[in-house]
C-alpha cells in the first residue's frame, strides 16, 4: 500500500511512494531508511536520510543498539540527537520510516555532520551529495528499485528536482539557506550553478579572509541552462541554471568554506 503524506496546512494534498513495487529482501534487518517529503517548493519532493561512514561515504543507517532497541526506537533516539524538533518516525514499509516535523531551513552541514538528507536526483543521477559519494550498497539497492525515484502527488508522478548551489559571503549564505537564493532586478531573477561549476569557481578565487558559504537547493523546472561546453549539458560541465519563479527552488542546507 502506498504511503500517504499530508501537507501540514492542506490535508487534501498528499504524496506517496510506490512501496508495493519495492524489493527489500537484499537488505539486512538492521538497516533503516528514513525519508521525509518536503512541500516547501512548487511541488513536493522526497529526501532519504543516510549516515556518513568512517570512510567519508554515505551509507545506510544501521541499528547497532546495545540495548536491543527496535528500529523505530533506535531511529527516534538517533534523530533526537541531531534535531531539536520531535521528528516522529513512522514505519511505512519494511525498513522505511517517514519523518515528520523536519525543518531544513538554515541547516548547517560540515565535516562533523552524521545524518545527510539526499534527493533522488543525487542518488540516481549524481551518485553523490556535495563532496560525499554513496556506498555501493546504497546505489545497488536504489538502482534495483527505480520506483524509489518516483513520487506520486494527486495521482500524478512528480518530476524529480535537480540540485544546484549558490556561493556568497557566509552571512548572506546563512540568510539564503532559510529564505532562498538572492534575487536580481532583471529577469530571469535567479541563477544557481552545479557542483562542477562551484568547484571550478573556488579554484579561481584568490586567497581571502572573507568567510564564504555554499547553499544547496532543490530546483524544479522550468529553467534555462547555460554551459561552458556547447556539446553537452551533463554534470561534468560548468552549468548555470536560470529561473524566474522563487517557488521553483528550496534551500536544503548550507556549508561553511
Amino acid at each position: 500500500m502506498d504511503s500517504p503524506t499530508f501537507h501540514p496546512s492542506k490535508k487534501h494534498i498528499k504524496a506517496s511512494i510506490r512501496f508495493d513495487d519495492i524489493n527489500s529482501d537484499q537488505l539486512s534487518d538492521d538497516i533503516i531508511i528514513p525519508f521525509f517529503i518536503n512541500y516547501s517548493a512548487s511541488q513536493p519532493f522526497v529526501l532519504f536520510i543516510f549516515q556518513k561512514t568512517r570512510d567519508d561515504t554515505l551509507g545506510f543507517i544501521r541499528n547497532n543498539s546495545e540495548h536491543d532497541e527496535n528500529n523505530k526506537t533506535y531511529l527516534n533516539n538517533l534523530l533526537s540527537c541531531f534535531y531539536s524538533t520531535n521528528c516522529l518516525p513512522n514505519n511505512r514499509h519494511s525498513c522505511f520510516f517517514e519523518i515528520s516535523n523536519t525543518d531544513l531551513s538554515g541547516t548547517l552541514c560540515n565535516n562533523h555532520t552524521l545524518l545527510w538528507m539526499a534527493t533522488s536526483y543525487e542518488i540516481y543521477n549524481l551518485k553523490s551529495l556535495y563532496n560525499l559519494i554513496f556506498d555501493d550498497e546504497v546505489l545497488s539497492f536504489f538502482n534495483s528499485n527505480p520506483c524509489l525515484g518516483h513520487l506520486m502527488w494527486n495521482d500524478s508522478e512528480i518530476p524529480r528536482p535537480v540540485i544546484a548551489y549558490s556561493i556568497d559571503t557566509l552571512k548572506n549564505s546563512i540568510f539564503q539557506s532559510t529564505f532562498g537564493s538572492k534575487k536580481i532586478d532583471t529577469e530571469p531573477h535567479y541563477s544557481l550553478c552545479n557542483y562542477t561549476s562551484l568547484c571550478n569557481h573556488f579554484d579561481m578565487l584568490p586567497y581571502s579572509y572573507i568567510p564564504l558559504g555554499i547553499v544547496r537547493y532543490a530546483l524544479f523546472e522550468p529553467y534555462s541552462i547555460t554551459s561552458d561546453n556547447e556539446h553537452t549539458l551533463d554534470e561534468t560541465s560548468n552549468l548555470i541554471y536560470s529561473f524566474s519563479n522563487h517557488l521553483q527552488h528550496t534551500p536544503l542546507c548550507y556549508f561553511k568554506e
